[in-house]
């Protein structure tokens, strides 16, 4: 239903809040698992930089895994 959608919604913006970590980001679990290197992440995210998630991967790479 639509208020079962607000509740997801919800939930995720709060969890992403509380924890300072995306949830559903690809590029950020293939990078904490050894799958990307850093230059990789920052490739992928150089493209994104105008919107929240590439500056999210962005701000990964300065704080380190």
């Amino acid at each position: 239903t639509v208020d079962d959608m607000l509740d997801a919604a919800e939930y995720v913006r709060t969890m992403e809040r509380r924890t300072g970590m995306k949830i559903g980001a690809p590029e950020e679990v293939a990078w904490r698992q050894g799958f990307l290197s850093d230059e990789q992440l920052a490739e992928r995210a150089r493209p994104l930089v105008k919107s929240g998630y590439g500056r999210y991967l962005l701000e990964l790479l300065e704080r380190g895994r």
